[in-house]
């Protein structure tokens, strides 16, 4: 999108209706000629304003946390104990059951999230909260 409009709402719809970058009018024409290939190879070019209010607006509207994360409860116990600072040991203590029951769960909880370690199970399921906090919702 090449535009003379900086304002927020232009740069969401434009960037919902399927813009890959977002470019003032008033960019050098070398800038241009730059971000037009950045754009080819893959990039999303942005004036330095635009990115800016982009990365502002994520700080202000961070993404919902993924409410149906189609866990059990058992798995969500884990999770919470997880990110409350838990080992492995110490959930299968806290649970009653063992550390390979404990595995087996964490295995599926990766698996229904499409996630690859804890922290990142933490951040779909309860968001950046968690992590700032150290608190898990309930």
């Amino acid at each position: 999108m090449l535009t003379v409009h900086g304002d927020d709402d232009s740069i969401f719809a434009a960037v919902c209706a399927g813009a890959c970058g977002y470019l003032l009018k008033e960019t050098e024409p070398r800038r241009l000629l730059d971000s037009i290939r950045e754009l080819h190879g893959g990039g999303a070019p942005m004036s330095p304003e635009i990115a800016r209010r982009v990365v502002m607006a994520f700080r202000q509207y961070p993404p919902p946390r993924q409410t149906d994360l189609d866990l059990s409860p058992r798995q969500m116990g884990i999770l919470r104990l997880l990110a409350e600072g838990h080992s492995y040991k110490s959930c299968a203590e806290e649970l009653g059951v063992s550390v390979d029951t404990v595995r087996f769960h964490v295995r599926r909880i990766y698996d229904r999230l499409h996630v690859h370690s804890r922290s990142e199970a933490i951040w779909k399921a309860f968001g950046v909260s968690a992590f700032r906090t150290g608190r898990v919702p309930r």
